[in-house]
């Protein structure tokens, strides 16, 4: 019963980070709601495996927002990697932010050129919800936590 509980909760997971990817990608935002399903899950999912850790989000979150301040990172991006750092291991904090740059600057490369010179869009942002659901997913497997 466990196992298929925390699976459906990963799929859900999985689901919502497809939905905030292309609301990251059509709006350029991440909404609330979607964060705060993924954190309450993230949060059950960390419960269930015995990994409750608050210091590391709390830091992440502090960091985010001096990130947030200087115009580095986008709030609902902050907020939506606070709401993942719940439901990774501390032994795999360091891939999720690894995979995170590693996605993220191809990510910004291609947004960056497909929506400036394809779309004749100005963007001056990129949908990072696209690196760091990638990211995480990626972290998730690659860490046998699945």
């Amino acid at each position: 019963m466990y196992e298929i509980a925390y699976h459906l909760l990963q799929l859900t997971i999985f689901i919502l980070l497809l939905y905030s990817c292309i609301t990251d990608i059509l709006y350029r935002q991440i909404t609330n709601r979607c964060v705060s399903v993924i954190f309450i899950f993230s949060m059950i999912l960390s419960m269930l495996t015995g990994h409750v850790n608050i210091l590391i989000p709390f830091i992440v979150l502090i960091v985010g927002f001096l990130l947030t301040i200087t115009g580095m990172i986008g709030a609902g991006d902050v907020k939506l990697i606070v709401a993942l750092v719940f439901s990774v291991p501390q032994q795999l904090l360091s891939d999720l932010f690894f995979f995170i740059c590693c996605i993220g600057a191809p990510v910004s490369i291609i947004a960056l050129v497909f929506f400036n010179l394809f779309l004749k869009r100005k963007y001056k942002t990129v949908p990072f919800g696209i690196a760091i659901s990638i990211g995480y997913i990626i972290t998730i497997w690659h860490g046998g936590v699945i």
